[in-house]
Formats: structure tokens, C-alpha cells, sequence
């Protein structure tokens, strides 16, 4: 029988903006760490004296040490008797790594990461949010680390005439899209990117706190009929997230987008 539930961390279903609801340090945490992750404060440098940090953003003392707290909690910055405040890691060196790169955006890409089957079953049909089709699929729940740090957690939705093609245990090796495109042919992806935050649940299983930003991806496999044979909802944490995008915009037809009132 195809089931293993080895763990079951719930992804968060899609909220409202939680902009009144999350505390101001916390956000200006957020903000403190984009700082970081886009060199404006590199690893060995000094932060803004804290009255500075107040002015700029209009804040009480304790609010920006409160926020200072969050990113020394998590090992961004020292404070250093009779120095002040450094930066200690350079947060956009993990964005910038070439295997983090690879691990998200190469399907075929599996050294660069350790791959974590967290639940294995048969379902009837997908959730209602990837299109709820139903037939039979086999539902994966994966985490995928680099360098010991998880990225992303997923919950994946493979046919079940495709995923029993698939060698046993070939899931704790290669990405499933992988085994996916050796068993079936794929030419059609479809993808949907939103912003989301952590749940307790997704905390726990990302290693990451309450609250944190999160990139939700949904994508959509089809084959040449245009039918469904995967589907998936992806959360990756926001700090350790790019996404690669080649378009040939020769084959861009702007006069026809600008006309009919879209981007171009």
C-alpha cells in the first residue's frame, strides 16, 4: 500500500495582508534584513547608530532594538563592546550561491541539495486551490535543504498512473519534476507566484520564525492534451529564493499588448 506519513506539517492556506497585525519590529526586522541581503550593509560592516535608525524610520529606541534582536537572534549581526553593531553574515552571498540557484531553478538538479520526503500517500483528487481534479494522484510533502538549511517545503500531486512508473525511493534522490519528465512527456508548465508568511505549522518544518516572508509558488505540469499530470504548491523562504526567468521577447508581440491594454 502506498502510504508513509513520516510527518505532516500543514502549509498554510492564502491569507490578507498581515501588515496591521504583525508587530513593527518585526516588520522592521524585514526591512533591516533586505538591508543586508542586498549588500547596503555588507558582512563587517556597521550598522547606523541606533539614534539614526530611529530618525530614519520615525521608531522608538526600543522598537529598533527590538528589531536589531530578531537579526542577532537569527546570526546576521554581533554587537561588539566599543564598536557597535556588525554585520557578521552576508545574507546576500546565500542568494548569490550558485548551487542555491541551481537547487530552485535547475529541475534536473539534485547534487546541490538534500532532499527530505516528509509524507507519502494516495489521494482522490488535488486541492481545490491547484484546480481539484480528481482521478487518482499520489501526493508527496518534500522539504529540500542547501547547505543544511531548508528552502523550501512542498506539497506535489503526480498522476497515479505516471508515479507508479517511478523507481522506488528514486523520490529521497532526484526532484520529482525530474522523474516526472523521464516517465512523461511535459511541454506545457504553467506558474503563480504569491507572498505569504509562516504558519506555525511551516515554521516549525522551514526552521524559520512565526511570521516569516515566504514565496508561494503554485505550478501546473500538462501534456500534450492539455490535461493535468502534476501539480504543486511550493513555499520557499523569502531569504533564500531566486527565481530565474529567460523569455524570448523577439516572439513578443508588444503593438497587440500595448493595444489590448496589457504590459508589454
Amino acid at each position: 500500500m502506498f502510504a508513509e506519513a513520516i510527518a505532516s506539517p500543514q502549509l498554510p492556506t492564502p491569507g490578507t495582508d498581515d501588515g496591521a497585525l504583525v508587530s513593527m519590529y518585526v516588520r522592521l526586522s524585514r526591512v533591516f534584513r533586505d538591508r543586508i541581503a542586498q549588500g547596503e550593509w555588507p558582512a563587517g560592516s556597521l550598522l547606523p547608530p541606533l539614534p539614526e535608525l530611529c530618525r530614519e524610520y520615525n521608531v522608538a529606541r526600543v522598537t529598533v532594538r527590538q528589531a536589531l534582536g530578531l537579526l542577532s537572534a537569527r546570526g546576521l549581526i554581533v554587537a561588539r563592546r566599543g564598536i557597535g553593531t556588525v554585520v557578521v553574515h552576508d545574507a546576500a552571498t546565500a542568494l548569490g550561491h550558485a548551487g542555491l540557484r541551481r537547487a530552485i531553478n535547475d529541475p534536473a538538479e539534485s547534487n546541490s541539495l538534500s532532499i527530505e520526503v516528509l509524507r507519502r500517500d494516495a489521494v482522490g483528487l488535488i486541492p481545490a486551490d491547484l484546480g481539484g481534479h480528481d482521478g487518482g494522484w499520489r501526493h508527496w510533502r518534500k522539504r529540500h535543504r542547501h547547505e543544511s538549511v531548508p528552502f523550501v517545503l512542498m506539497d506535489l500531486y503526480v498522476r497515479h498512473d505516471i508515479a507508479s512508473l517511478f523507481p522506488k525511493r528514486a523520490d529521497t534522490r532526484l526532484k520529482l519534476v525530474q522523474l516526472l519528465r523521464q516517465h512523461h512527456p511535459v511541454p506545457n508548465l504553467r506558474e503563480e507566484v504569491t507572498m505569504t508568511h509562516a504558519s506555525p505549522e511551516v515554521s516549525a518544518a522551514m526552521e524559520c520564525p512565526l511570521g516569516e516572508a515566504l514565496v508561494r509558488m503554485r505550478r501546473w505540469y500538462s501534456d500534450e492534451q492539455g490535461a493535468v499530470v502534476m501539480a504543486g504548491t511550493y513555499l520557499y523562504r523569502a531569504d533564500r529564493f531566486v527565481l530565474e526567468i529567460r523569455r524570448d521577447l523577439a516572439a513578443v508581440d508588444v503593438s497587440a499588448s500595448v493595444r489590448d491594454g496589457g504590459s508589454p
